[in-house]
């Protein structure tokens, strides 16, 4: 149980910023923060995950702490970054949650 930094190269050549949380042998869970905010590690968060079972695996959205700009990002786009960030942690299934600002890019995936 230890939070761990990830940087996701993105085919357009964005950089996604990430924390990976929790059990890492769990099912993947996508935490979308609430706005304005970036990604930073939470140990209840970490506690808990590891306790459930659970990849907790939270990320900044683009334009937010060390993840590259997206100009004309929609909320809709989050989408295809939470698929790379998918593909990059070699998960082909996740359940994906948000609060406040993050519920809308949690629906969007």
């Amino acid at each position: 149980m230890s939070s761990h930094a990830l940087t996701v190269s993105l085919d357009d050549g964005r950089a996604l910023e990430a924390v990976g949380e929790g059990d890492p042998d769990g099912i993947l869970l996508v935490f979308h923060h609430g706005s304005p905010a970036a990604v930073v590690p939470f140990p209840p968060f970490d506690r808990a995950a590891a306790e459930r079972g659970i990849r907790l695996v939270t990320y900044s959205r683009p334009g937010f702490g060390d993840s590259t700009r997206n100009k004309g990002r929609t909320v809709a786009s989050c989408a295809a970054d939470v698929a790379a960030l998918a593909d990059e942690l070699g998960v082909d299934h996740f359940i994906t949650v948000g609060w406040s600002g993050g519920g809308p890019h949690a629906i969007a995936c």
